[in-house]
């Protein structure tokens, strides 16, 4: 009973924050208590995020932007200018800091000079003329000796000048978005920086993995300012990250067979589109493409492929969708399947210019190789020991099919594999002994996913190790590290993982990497903490991350509330590195059947007696011992309690005040301010909460149904008279109770405006998590009215 009442009690408690903020946006006056109450009505209206604060954040920045003109005396009479250069990204610069002025009525006019005149915000690149070399000369400036390979960037006021030098044109960028930053938020300090990158090269995707409703269909432009912001360099989206096919038969078609199904043409709009944008703002896009595709999934009736060129290939009927164990595919050891190969690449590399390169993945998805053994064509070429669907020389052969192609047309397109998912130490190191590329990407512990760095994998570092070298003797070739620093496959979308992504990253640059690789990337409507941390610390791996954490969270939620959120990102940071030891831990690639987050498996199983057969088919069944459970029920703990601080967070927060940093500007989508920010952060760390005991009570029902006297019984909904059926029954009835809890909750999350932004799910996606919830009670009250 005293637990029942506990259980209602928190219930409560935690639909006030729901109640508390109405429609206008405004806090409740009091601090939620246990005798707060809402109706289901009042929990609806929380988590808003309404048109009038369209209005209220531009009044609120342009204030904050005017102050700080005034106060550094910039007005209309300042000119924008682009010294000695007409470089595409430097102009882009100087139409952003232009747009930015006018912001609030300054109109600075942007001019094309050789000389250095006075009232002038000077956008200068690294020795670019003569003009620019005494302008050097006659200050100092860190960022002559910085070659054009690294971003680096220095800002001084020289009398009524401001000049911000680059070492490359998207420093120049990088530095007029220190200006901004500074005319905003420290107008009373010294224009005297000198910015560089630890990490020279740094890429990601945007986070819409997963995200179904939400793919880049518009706004490129604003998509790509906000990489560029966050500093990435580089832009490689996962799967249909980019809201594209990942095949290249969907853009381009091929003459050799020309039955295939043509390429969409939105698709390539699409490609264009962000390429192009990203190109302006000085990134590199990398195009994402599982390949070679199988047949079926690119379209084109089979029976007109030429026997000749068909293999034979292993694919889940899951992925495949039929029935025949080995479905036909292209053959690359056949003349006219790398007829095909090249064909394809060459007029990908041809017909989209502002494509710096491609990210190939295999095995996976929609792309597999011949199995040796079974094809005949490969039977012949095939001489390594393995003869599997992951042969390293398949890998191999069709990198060198592609590069090869490619760098007939263009010797900089770049090609960068992933062979450290599916092949093992050795096959990496005879990949890298055979293949032409140009950039590998290699995952910690051979997960793409992963929030954390698995610390009890020691092979791994050997695997890392031997990259590494390979790409230091290859002054053509970088090293990437592959892993998940703004979201990941196992943790609810927005999750604040601060402490175990500065820890990651912390790791790899002793480890000697300088090219990283976010394997998802944020979403940028969300203005994710993450993605601000991750910025700050690819500039300085070395700093002091636990300071970085509080200052980021104070700036965005306010003193009381960011102190709250610290504390809660610290506690999650515990709730993810109790595993950091453990040989193979529950957050980790995509093996999430026991996940905590909501993007594979829409809501964990139900704990009836099926849980037994379920946990046996997973990966985790080796490790599920009392030191699994131990730890999981530590996760969970800890993210109740940072569940509780944010949720008291989210009272110390005011509608009045907007979050300090918001790069996204997608005109739909307004500036949160520090209340809709905090109840981001509390809706999913609630989520994740939740399903962490959702978890426990699923490991606890496994382990007592393996010491039940019948299980088969048991199975039937027949009681065999053992302690353990009377405890595992007690469990349904909690496990029926935290589902009504949860249900009920996260109605508070439906009927939203933007609601990614506010709850980071869809409404049909919240739907889904409900009516899951109230199944398996339904289903629960079936067994349990069985066994009376």
């Amino acid at each position: 009973m005293k637990k029942l009442l506990s259980m209602i009690l928190v219930l409560c408690t935690v639909c006030a924050v729901f109640a508390g903020c109405g429609k206008d946006g405004n806090s409740s006056s009091s601090e939620p208590s246990e005798q707060s109450s809402s109706t289901e009505s009042s929990v609806a209206e929380g988590f808003t995020f309404v048109d009038e604060y369209f209005s209220s954040a531009t009044k609120y920045d342009s204030s904050k932007i005017s102050k700080g003109l005034e106060k550094m005396n910039i007005d209309s009479s300042y000119k924008i200018a682009m010294l000695d250069t007409d470089e595409l990204v430097v102009n882009t610069a100087a139409e952003n800091l232009r747009k930015y002025f006018k912001k609030v009525g300054v109109d600075c006019e942007i001019i094309k000079t050789s000389e250095v005149g006075t009232k002038q915000i000077i956008l200068s690149l690294n020795g670019a003329s003569d003009t620019q070399a005494k302008l050097f000369s006659d200050n100092a400036f860190d960022v002559c000796s910085i070659s054009a390979d690294t971003d680096a960037f220095n800002m001084k006021q020289v009398g009524d000048n401001i000049i911000i030098a680059g070492s490359n044109a998207r420093s120049v960028l990088y530095g007029v978005y220190e200006l901004e930053d500074h005319f905003m938020y420290d107008p009373d300090g010294k224009i005297d920086s000198f910015v560089t990158w630890a990490f020279k090269d740094r890429s990601c995707g945007l986070g819409y993995y997963w995200g179904g409703d939400f793919a880049p269909e518009q706004y490129f432009e604003e998509k790509a300012e906000y990489l560029s912001r966050l500093g990435f360099n580089m832009y490689s989206p996962v799967s249909n990250g980019s809201g594209v096919s990942t095949h290249i038969a969907g853009f381009v078609h091929s003459d050799i067979f020309p039955f295939q199904k043509e390429p969409s043409q939105h698709d390539i709009d699409q490609l264009k589109a962000l390429s192009a944008a990203c190109k302006k703002y000085g990134i590199d896009y990398y195009q994402w493409l599982t390949e070679p595709a199988l047949p079926f999934f690119i379209g084109g009736d089979m029976s007109q492929y030429p026997e000749e060129v068909l293999g034979w290939t292993d694919v889940p009927s899951w992925i495949s969708g039929q029935t025949e164990d080995t479905p036909k595919t292209i053959c690359i050891h056949t003349e006219l399947g790398q007829q095909y190969m090249t064909e394809i690449m060459q007029k990908f590399v041809n017909e989209f210019p502002d494509v710096a390169g491609v990210f190939i993945y295999n095995n996976d998805c929609s792309s597999y190789f011949c199995v040796p053994e079974k094809c005949e064509h490969c039977k012949k070429v095939i001489t390594s020991n393995t003869a599997s669907i992951t042969n390293w020389q398949m890998l191999s052969d069709a990198t060198n099919i592609y590069t090869k192609a490619a760098h007939e047309v263009d010797p900089n397109f770049k090609i960068m594999i992933l062979p450290a998912i599916h092949n093992d130490l050795n096959d990496v190191i005879n990949i890298l002994a055979s293949t032409d590329f140009d950039n590998i990407a290699i995952g910690f512990d051979g997960g793409d996913h992963c929030p954390m760095v698995n610390k009890a994998s020691s092979i791994t570092e050997v695997r890392v190790d031997k990259c590494l070298k390979y790409a230091k003797r290859n002054e053509n070739k970088k090293c990437f590290i592959y892993h998940n620093f703004c979201r990941s496959e196992s943790l609810p979308q927005n999750f604040l993982f601060l402490v175990s992504e500065a820890i990651s990253i912390k790791q790899f640059y002793a480890q000697g990497f300088e090219s990283l690789m976010d394997s998802t990337g944020p979403t940028p409507e969300c203005n994710s903490m993450n993605a601000i941390l991750l910025k700050e610390m690819l500039r300085d791996p070395t700093q002091d991350y636990d300071a970085l954490i509080k200052k980021i969270c104070i700036q965005q939620l306010g003193n009381a509330a960011g102190e709250l959120a610290y504390e809660a990102a610290i506690h999650i940071g515990n709730a993810l590195e109790v595993w950091s030891d453990s040989t193979y831990y529950p957050f980790r690639g995509s093996q999430n059947q026991m996940s905590i987050g909501t993007i594979m498996n829409s809501m964990p199983e139900s704990i009836l007696p099926s849980i037994k057969q379920y946990i046996e088919g997973t990966y985790y069944i080796p490790y599920v011992d009392d030191s699994f459970c131990s730890n999981f029920e530590t996760t969970a703990n800890e993210l109740k309690t940072a569940t509780e601080l944010m949720h008291q967070a989210v009272y110390k927060t005011s509608a009045e005040q907007y979050v300090t940093y918001a790069y996204y500007t997608d005109p739909n989508v307004s500036r949160p301010n520090s209340r809709q920010y905090a109840e981001l952060q509390y809706a999913t760390t609630l989520l994740g909460s939740y399903y962490a005991q959702f978890r426990v009570n699923s490991l606890k029902a496994y382990k007592l149904l393996c010491k039940v006297n019948d299980f088969e019984k048991v199975s039937n909904g027949i009681d065999d008279g053992s302690e353990a059926f009377k405890q595992y029954v007690e469990l349904i009835k909690q496990d029926s109770a935290l589902q009504a809890e949860f249900a009920n909750i996260i109605s508070g999350f439906l009927n939203r405006q933007n609601y990614i932004t506010t709850v980071s799910l869809t409404n049909s996606e919240v739907q889904n998590l409900i009516n899951n919830a109230k199944n398996k009670i339904s289903a629960y009250d079936n067994y349990l009215e069985q066994l009376k």
